[in-house]
């Protein structure tokens, strides 16, 4: 049944996008005429010229100095008044975020501790699992009834 749905289905899409074009109408045409549909055009769309190579980017020249709040202050002048500054000169063409470098790749050892023989088992172990186990369940199920009591208060 479901294999035969998905042609079903695909048959319906092709009659459904047919009928348009092949039903008449009261004047005998058809509601679509496939000789009349206007496709659209792209606009011509064209990069502009750059006239060859760009120049490269001419260095810029930053004036950094601790203000009098102790803050840094940044300028493309120089601080008046004989504040000892640091001119840097930064160039707008060069990556300012340097890459980060992977750390050399070493094996990784996993330090395995010796098995005790007999003590993951251990009857007590085991008793004590059981406990925890029920005493979880106690919880859960006080959980639950909390739960049910504050949902029936509403």
């Amino acid at each position: 049944m479901r294999r035969a749905l998905g042609p079903l289905l695909l048959g319906v899409l092709i009659l459904a996008a047919a009928v348009p074009f092949v039903l008449p109408l009261k004047d005998g045409r058809p509601l679509l005429d496939y000789r009349r549909i206007d496709w659209p055009t792209l606009p011509d769309i064209r990069m502009p010229a750059t006239g060859g190579d760009v120049p490269p980017a001419t260095p810029v020249t930053i004036y950094k100095w601790r203000g009098a709040d102790g803050e840094w202050q940044f300028d493309s002048h120089p601080p008046a008044g004989g504040v000892p500054f640091e001119a840097v000169s930064v160039d707008p063409g060069a990556n300012l975020v340097e890459g980060i470098r992977p750390a050399p790749a070493d094996p990784v050892t996993v330090p395995v501790a010796p098995a005790v023989v007999g003590e993951a088992y251990s009857p007590g172990r085991i008793q004590r699992t059981l406990e925890e186990a029920r005493e979880v369940q106690w919880l859960m199920n006080q959980r639950a009834k909390d739960q049910a009591d504050a949902l029936r208060a509403r």
